[in-house]
């Protein structure tokens, strides 16, 4: 019982009734796109993929434009350069066998986290990263996936390689890719964030987000035992974590009154966090610097900066005009045809920021001077592996057991972080 993602089909979060499992993004180097120095023409074929679209008993061909690739299948990034150089995409799926992705239909059989973590070593999907617990309270971690090896940061810009460096371009072997069974501080957690440490022997990649979720997520699960309750408070925690950073050195500033006595949580009914975010996003965009830069240069501000900074939170002041982060912040759930009339929700006030637990990432809409969230929490499961287990769900929308005569509409009970309990069938384990 669990739930899964579109095109595999197999419970990627879920338990067998014995084993517990659930997995988030790796954001590790899986892909490259390389100039290959030696490429010529006659290492390359033009194809051009064809769509079949159904019109009433007839299957009517639509022919794309041509696209090139390498005779042994990768493709050529149809891209429009100034020198006649060609940019190759390596990707580690494109070598995908069958074994590796039918290995996940073993889920349903593991019966301890030693059994899980076999299974998942024999995986080729890239990439996840798996959490794992079984009945005995034994937990574990693992990353599946074939994964690029490579032992230090990629420099900035297109890497170039001779064909024969493209094609022996090494992967992590199972037992390389980051892994932990049964660790000593007996919880794990996963929030998109790096896997080794800086002086490590493997790299994963530069794509990770900043660790400001699973720094906020480390903080939660060491404070004490935990229950469902508690976990729930951990899914649902909405403070906006890298404002306990930024705002004391914003503060040093210039007299920021919408963040004074700020306790960094992102309620609908306050301004601070409409504030709080509008400035960061106008300083990172003025001055084109990311939050890592962003953190050091709020110390060292030349004149003229200063004086940029004062001109930014002005805007942020104009922008924001008062209003609170349930009516700044917005869920629209917009269809993604664009179609008005396919829309099939209501709009909701946003919650969260972009560094929460749940989280809230947002686009800046200019027309409407307001923030769409796009990205969040869709599902949230939490599993207790009790002798028979329970699981505890909050989805978005009209879902399991809803009536139109709820105290609480559908999506707001998912808004609210309110779970309904399953239990799973105790015949099953028979």
């Amino acid at each position: 019982m669990g739930a899964s993602v579109p095109g595999v089909p197999v419970i990627v979060s879920g338990t067998n009734g014995h084993l517990a499992w659930g997995l988030t993004n790796a954001y590790i180097n899986t892909a490259d796109a390389v100039f290959i120095k030696d490429l010529t023409s006659d290492d390359l074929e033009s194809f051009r993929p064809t769509v079949k679209v159904k019109v009433g008993f007839i299957q009517v061909p639509f022919f794309l434009k041509k696209f090139e690739r390498t005779k042994d299948g990768y493709p050529v990034l149809p891209l429009e350069l100034e020198k006649d150089q060609k940019i190759v995409l390596r990707w580690t799926g494109f070598g995908l066998k069958g074994p590796q992705l039918s290995a996940m239909f073993e889920f349903r059989s593991a019966k301890n986290v030693e059994q899980m973590d076999q299974i998942l070593q024999g995986v080729g999907l890239p990439a996840w990263n798996f959490v794992f617990a079984d009945k005995k309270g034994d937990i574990g971690y693992r990353v599946v996936g074939s994964i690029l090896k490579q032992h230090h940061r990629d420099s900035f810009g297109i890497s170039q390689e001779t064909k024969a460096e493209f094609k022996t371009k090494e992967l992590l072997h199972p037992l390389e890719r980051p892994h932990v069974l049964k660790p000593k501080r007996n919880y794990v957690y996963t929030a998109n964030n790096r896997h080794w440490p800086a002086d490590a022997k493997h790299h994963g990649s530069t794509g990770y987000t900043l660790s400001f979720r699973g720094f906020r997520i480390d903080e939660l699960l060491k404070e004490k035992q935990h229950d469902v309750e508690s976990f729930k408070s951990i899914q649902c925690d909405r403070q906006a974590v890298d404002a306990r950073f930024f705002v004391p050195k914003l503060m040093k500033l210039a007299d920021l009154t919408e963040l004074k006595n700020w306790d960094f949580s992102t309620n609908e009914n306050l301004v601070a966090p409409s504030f709080y975010r509008r400035l960061m996003d106008l300083l990172l965009d003025g001055w084109q610097v990311n939050e890592n830069a962003l953190y050091r240069l709020l110390d060292e501000l030349s004149d003229e900066q200063k004086k940029e900074f004062t001109s930014f939170v002005k805007l942020a002041r104009d922008q924001v005009n008062g209003r609170t982060w349930g009516d700044f912040h917005r869920v629209p759930f917009a269809h993604l045809s664009k179609k008005q009339d396919w829309i099939f929700s209501p709009e909701l006030p946003g919650f969260g920021d972009q560094h929460s637990v749940d989280p809230g990432s947002v686009k800046w809409d200019p027309d409407h001077k307001k923030y769409e969230q796009f990205s969040g929490a869709s599902m949230r499961m939490i599993v207790v592996m009790k002798e028979v287990p329970e699981i505890h769900l909050a989805l978005p929308g009209v879902n399991r057991n809803y009536t139109e005569n709820q105290v609480i509409p559908a999506w707001n009970e998912w808004r609210n972080c309110q779970y309904r309990m399953v239990k799973f069938g105790a015949n099953y384990l028979k």
